[in-house]
């Protein structure tokens, strides 16, 4: 189960935690986009010809916290992290039999 850690590793205290559960492997038709507002927090959003994905911080509209910068920072690295590894697997060489549509 996924959730919000503390410095020390445990379980962040919420008094409304986060809930949800969803996989998406992607394919062509996968965009993702960043929605602005002058005056509200901004939205993530995953979205294809199929599910769509949304994310902000609770309190759309309310002040931006620390707790809100923080899990930012955690979706860009996680983001780097996962672009990392996919570059990594990417550039070593592929045997015939890994090639897509190889026999």
């Amino acid at each position: 189960m996924g959730g919000r850690w503390d410095s020390s590793g445990a379980p962040a205290s919420d008094p409304v935690p986060t809930w949800g559960s969803m996989s998406l492997h992607v394919g062509s038709d996968v965009r993702v986009r960043c929605y602005t507002y002058p005056d509200a927090k901004p939205i993530l959003s995953v979205s294809s010809s199929g599910p769509e994905l949304s994310m902000t911080c609770r309190d759309h509209r309310g002040a931006v916290t620390s707790a809100d910068l923080a899990f930012a920072r955690e979706v860009v690295s996680a983001a780097q992290c996962y672009l990392a590894a996919l570059e990594e697997l990417h550039a070593r060489p592929c045997r015939a039999d890994e090639e897509p549509g190889a026999a």
